[in-house]
This record gives structure tokens, sequence and C-alpha cells, in this order.
């Protein structure tokens, strides 16, 4: 609760359900279905005095709507797509101010102080950037942690081309940078195939022909993940592909999409998910069900069903992750080691244009 000029607001929280498979949030976190939370919530905020109830979410688009019709709140300022959103169902505006503290959303909301309620709202995007004058509020921190800035500034690379570092794509289809770094995966360990779920690189962004600096390594693989190795069957790897590719679908950026090294495979994602794919081969020939394949992927998809593969529990584990390289070190290694990186896109995922009717290679 807190308390705007005479006004009370009421501010509660809401995380996606599948935070417990996109994330290891631990045994003890319980993620509760959103409009059943706001029916519980809602009427104790309003009791307390709440004129104004908003609700800060980390929904999908299509559960932020489902939320302002069953709940009755006043405003949803969301996030989860990382792109510049707004939008409106039941009574309720809806806001998303992309990532990464790139925008400030302002938002003013004009209360009447006769009944209380929201009259009309105006809202505004700041963009953060150089200019932004800086508030001498932040000195003591910058002092604090000038040093660790100044050491992520530093040089470790360079690239020839563009890297492709977007969630939007790293989720819906192949990039030359998620290329680069199945490769590390696999030639890291030695595996027959590498798999990285998408939502494991991050950093969002582009990275412009030029030089590399440590914070780009250490954006793009956050996690500190180690690279296991482990062997499975034809069919076990079939099926995680096919998990992989079940979860796109129209304005659907999902974290498990599989991005790969050693195999080539195609989808249609106009198929009912689980039976998407449409070919996959390993060095020209078609994937043995019965034969068994080393794969490197990471400890968090492995070991802890992470983004929901939990297909591969019962694998024999070849490289463990006590013994496995960590793969932000593989990929720092990898930018330092040469004069300069130039990552291309090889055509390894085909997926079949819902539009055009044809394969094409993204």
């Amino acid at each position: 609760m807190r308390e705007f000029q005479g006004v009370k607001i009421g501010i509660f929280g809401l995380l996606l359900p599948d935070t417990l498979k996109s994330s290891s949030p631990g045994k003890d976190v319980e993620i509760r279905d959103p409009c059943q939370t706001a029916a519980r919530v809602i009427p104790k905020m309003r009791a307390a005095g709440a004129r104004v109830i908003v609700a800060l979410t980390h929904l999908s688009m299509a559960e932020d709507k489902q939320l302002a019709r069953c709940s009755g709140v006043d405003l949803i300022i969301g996030g989860h797509e990382h792109t510049l959103l707004e939008s409106l169902a039941g009574r309720a505006p809806i806001f998303k101010m992309t990532a990464d503290a790139r925008e400030l959303g302002q938002i003013d909301l004009n209360i009447s102080r006769l009944t209380g309620k929201v009259e009309s709202i105006d809202w505004k995007v700041w963009p953060v950037t150089k200019d932004v004058e800086e508030d001498v509020a932040f000195a003591p921190l910058n002092e604090k942690y000038g040093p660790l800035l100044k050491s992520l500034d530093q040089v470790v690379g360079r690239t020839e081309v563009k890297l492709d570092l977007r969630s939007a794509d790293l989720r819906t289809h192949e990039t030359n940078m998620a290329d680069f770094i199945a490769d590390l995966y696999r030639e890291s360990t030695g595996a027959d195939v590498a798999l990285v779920n998408g939502g494991s690189i991050r950093a969002d962004s582009e990275i412009q022909p030029g030089e590399i600096m440590r914070r780009d390594v250490l954006g793009i693989l956050p996690y500190n993940n180690r690279i296991v190795k482990i062997e499975i069957a034809g069919s076990v790897l079939r099926a995680a592909l096919e998990y992989g590719v079940g979860g796109v679908g129209p304005g659907e950026q999902p974290g498990r999409f599989p991005q790969v090294s050693g195999i080539r495979y195609s989808y249609d994602a106009r198929l009912k998910p689980g039976a998407r794919l449409t070919s996959v081969t390993l060095n020209g020939q078609p994937l043995d069900d019965k034969r068994n394949y080393t794969l490197a992927l990471n400890d968090y998809v492995a070991l802890k069903a992470g983004d929901g593969y939990d297909m591969f529990r019962n694998a024999k584990m070849l490289l463990g992750p006590d013994d496995a390289p960590m793969e932000a070190e593989v990929l720092m290694k990898a930018v330092t080691s040469v004069p300069s990186i130039a990552p291309k896109v090889d055509g390894r995922i085909t997926r079949v244009d819902t539009a055009k009717n044809q394969a094409t290679c993204n």
C-alpha cells in the first residue's frame, strides 16, 4: 500500500506460472494462478482503503489481458515481451516498456478526489540514454561500483559482422550467434550434437561490427551454466527437438526453442505441437532413433529440467558439472583467442513458412 497526495494505491505483483519451468525458484516457492491471486488480494487492499489497484506483472500480453478482465484492476504495468506495448482489456490499460532499462515509462493517473476513481491516464516514454543527466544521489553507488564497471568496459575481441542476440530471434529461429555458441558447446565437450535453449542466451540486442567488450560476453551468457555431456538415444533427442519447437506460435517466444550444432532439422509450425518435426539429420543421414548419441547442453537443462526439458533426467552423464567448463568462459576464450570472429547462419534450422507454404531457411 502506498499513499500519494492523500490517495491510497494498492500495488501487487504477479509472475508467469511458467517461471517454475523457465527458472530455478526452488521447492519452497509457489507461483499461484494470476486471477485467483487477484481475487484474494484485491479485496484486502480495498478494505485497507485502496482507491486504485495497480498490478506489476511479468506475464504474457494474453495473460495480462485475462487478468484485466477477471480482476477489476485499474492499471497493469508489465514485462516479458521485451518490446514497447500498450493495450486495453476490460477497463484496465496495459503498458510494457521494452526491457533492460532502455526506456522509462511515466504513467500519470488522474484520480478524482470526490470518487477516488481514475478519470483519465496520461503516459510518456522517456528514452534512457547517455544524454540523461546523472542524479547526484547515485554518486555513492557509482563510486562503489566504478572499478567493476571499468573492468566490464575492457575490450576482449572483435567481430567482423553484426551479432544477432535479439530474444525474439533466438527464441524462434536460427541466428549467427546462436550457431556460434552451439558450436562452442559441441566442440568444448567433443559431443556429437549440442542443444542450447534459446532463453539461456541473453543480451537481447545486436552487437555491431567492431569491438567486443567483456560486458558483452558476460551479458550474452550470464548464468554461470556448465556445459555437460550426456549420452542419449536418438529417440530422446528427437523428443527434445519436438518439445523445443512446440512452443512456437503467434506472439510466442519460448525460451525452450532449440538452437543446435551437429544436426540439422526442419519443422512446420502449422502442425500440432508434438508433431511438428519434418526432418532431423546428422552428417547428412536421418537421425537414428535407436542409436546412442552424445549431447552437449547446459546443466540447467540437463539436471534441472530447465525450460521443461524433463526427457534428460535419466540420461547417462559423461561429463558432469563438477568437471564441465563454464559456458561464459568458453565463449570468452573463443573471442579472445582469434583476431576477430565472423559467425554466419548456415541453414541448420529450417522453418516451413506458414504464409508462403514453402520451406525457408531463417
